[in-house]
């Protein structure tokens, strides 16, 4: 374990995120035009089931990956072989031509991350001293934004001279990218096997309450928390422009670039001071952004200016968890145990995100999206609740 939060196991998982990002963010703002192009007027519920399921099936296969690499010990091939699996399903999407192949390939680019994620934070924590495991994550998670920034700004510049089938299938480059970085420029030793044998399930007698009660809060949030694809359709239906005139000024796409900006500034300004304030306390903060983003969408309004203020909110409040979360974990999770913790962590945010991207979607076509809102705002204040009772 080294005492200085920036080495180079930290530099090199940041910048393998921002590579990773950049490839999945591109495909992800890209995701709405083409489910528009594809499924019509039944987008919001195809786009629901695309993530839903995706993000369920990678949410249960987190804890098994995440036992693994607790068993394993070397982690190295975890992270690069999930990197890779994510860049093919990202460009599979250039390929899509009906629902079924958007809900493959998204199946394929969130299995990537079932299979890295658990492991990488595993090591990512345990290669600084605990008093630095926040910034150390804060930098990641920024890193990791960033590229969520770059990907979608460089789709916005080029989305008028390149189709949109062309831009998807580019994302493989900086996929591919970051799995060769974690091949060559990472530590996988960094934390031991664990010689206790335990089956993946049989580690949860071991977790500390305070993590169950922990994860139990966050499933109530990831019950609200809908995919911020959902905020690029609105805001095209709202904004009064069809998809083709949306492809063709990027509007939308820039607003996902503010998202992005403002996220991966509080992700690393949170990272830097979160030490000086309690986990909870941040946490309670990212909720109340996400509550007062879901009020003003239940809104109709056509005003750039409230857009924007939207965007800015959401980017906020996921800054802030994606931050918190982890490090909070880290606090209350065993080393021996720990990819297993991250891998539950991660279960269960995306349980909640089938949950939430799948009811959202369906709510949306058959009530409207006003309705849809109201239940993510709603969740997300009983997760607020659950916070101050049981955490």
């Amino acid at each position: 374990m080294q005492t200085k939060w920036l080495n180079r196991n930290v530099l090199s998982f940041g910048l393998a995120s921002f590579l990773g990002d950049f490839s999945y963010e591109m495909a992800n703002v890209l995701l709405p035009l083409l489910t528009l192009v594809v499924a019509g007027t039944h987008a919001p519920a195809v786009l629901g089931l695309a993530v839903g399921l995706a993000s369920g099936l990678a949410g249960v296969l987190k804890v098994p990956f995440g036992w693994l690499s607790d068993t394993r010990g070397n982690k190295k091939l975890f992270k690069a072989i999930g990197y890779f699996i994510s860049a093919l399903g990202n460009a599979l999407l250039g390929f899509a031509t009906q629902a079924w192949h958007i809900v493959w390939s998204q199946i394929a680019a969130w299995t990537g991350s079932a299979v890295r994620e658990p492991a990488r934070d595993s090591v990512l924590a345990s290669s600084v001293a605990g008093g630095n495991v926040a910034p150390a994550f804060g930098f990641q998670r920024a890193l990791d934004t960033l590229g969520a920034l770059v990907g979608p700004a460089l789709a916005y510049m080029l989305i008028k001279y390149v189709s949109v089938r062309v831009l998807l299938f580019l994302t493989i480059i900086p996929g591919i990218a970051a799995g060769l970085l974690i091949l060559f420029a990472t530590n996988d030793r960094v934390v031991p096997a664990s010689k206790k044998k335990r089956t993946p399930w049989s580690v949860l007698k071991d977790l500390s309450s305070s993590f169950k009660n922990f994860l139990f809060v966050m499933l109530l949030f990831g019950i609200a928390n809908f995919s911020k694809t959902f905020l690029v359709l609105r805001a095209t239906q709202l904004l009064g422009f069809d998809a083709s005139h949306l492809i063709t000024s990027g509007i939308a796409i820039g607003l996902y670039v503010v998202l992005n900006a403002v996220r991966a500034i509080t992700e690393f300004t949170v990272g830097l001071v979160s030490r000086f304030m309690g986990k909870r306390v941040w946490l309670a903060a990212g909720f109340i952004c996400f509550i007062i983003a879901c009020i003003l969408l239940v809104f109709t309004f056509h005003s750039k200016l409230l857009w924007a203020l939207i965007f800015i909110l959401v980017g906020i409040s996921s800054g802030i968890l994606s931050t918190t979360q982890r490090a909070y974990a880290a606090e209350l999770v065993q080393e021996p145990i720990r990819g297993t913790g991250f891998g539950l962590l991660s279960m269960i945010n995306n349980i909640g995100a089938v949950i939430s991207s799948i009811v959202v979607g369906v709510v949306w076509t058959y009530l409207g999206a006003p309705v849809a809102f109201a239940y993510a705002g709603a969740m997300a204040t009983l997760a607020m609740i659950a916070l101050g009772i049981r955490s």
